[in-house]
């Protein structure tokens, strides 16, 4: 019997995220995006403040990409 696999999960780090050259973009069918650019600004903000020392960890919450 062949094993599917439906999730490959991994712990991955937001620069892996956005310095690998790939472009992201949101389903057509997703529901619209409900944030104000104050509230996208904010977050930013948030993320760029953040001061992680050598081997820290930060959860930045799951984010979930398809290929």
């Amino acid at each position: 019997m062949s094993k599917n696999i439906l999730l490959d999960t991994r712990t991955s780090n937001f620069l892996a995220l956005l310095g690998n050259g790939k472009s992201y973009s949101n389903s057509p069918f997703q529901r619209d995006y409900s944030w104000t650019s104050e509230n996208r600004d904010d977050l930013w903000n948030d993320i760029v403040s953040i001061r992680i020392r050598a081997g820290d960890r930060y959860f930045m919450g799951a984010i979930m990409v398809v290929a």
